[in-house]
């Protein structure tokens, strides 16, 4: 076989292999979820979103180094939420 057809061979395969992909990426993930109840009325689940953050820097055992960042993780995450309209309460 010649280096050209490996070649020509590789990109069929590869060309192939992201194709399935993109096929099986289509029944996967997140769905929304619908709930009926005996008389066919839609119940929503979800009123609100909570979420408890909790950041741990400094570490007690030996060989763990503390953690510088985590004040400024926890108030990324604090600002998305906030920006999600979670109503979030410290």
């Amino acid at each position: 076989m010649t280096p050209s057809v490996k070649i020509l061979c590789w990109v069929a395969f590869s060309i192939m292999i992201c194709f399935s992909q993109l096929a099986a990426a289509t029944t996967r993930g997140l769905k929304r979820v619908v709930v009926e109840d005996s008389s066919g009325n839609k119940i929503r689940l979800y009123s609100q979103s909570h979420a408890l953050v909790i950041g741990v820097s400094d570490y007690q055992v030996a060989g763990w180094a503390n953690l510088e960042s985590v004040k400024g993780d926890v108030s990324s995450v604090r600002s998305l939420w906030w920006v999600a309209g979670s109503g979030l309460r410290q």
